[in-house]
């Protein structure tokens, strides 16, 4: 995901969603890119949500990127926002 790493973007919902994509047999890689949104605490709760999902193996925070260039390459990637009623591939 590249965005800033905050509440607004929700990216606890994703970490959910990726839970249970595990828990039906579809084991995927998640890579968060973004600058942290005001003090950290979000990303601090969203780590500590991985490992209570236990999905932290599969999940990589990537901190702030010059570019999204190199991601979007990637036929798996996904951009996701919450305001979204579906995921859009980009």
């Amino acid at each position: 995901m590249v965005a800033r790493f905050g509440v607004q973007k929700d990216q606890a919902t994703l970490l959910r969603a990726l839970r249970l994509l595990h828990d039906n047999g579809r084991r995927i890689e998640l890579l968060f890119v973004g600058d942290i949104d005001g003090d950290g605490k979000y990303l601090e709760m969203n780590k500590d949500l991985c490992a209570e999902l236990a999905v932290g193996d599969f999940v990589k925070f990537l901190g702030a990127q010059k570019t999204s260039r190199s991601f979007c390459g990637n036929p798996k990637f996904v951009y996701f926002r919450r305001t979204m009623r579906a995921c859009q591939a980009l």
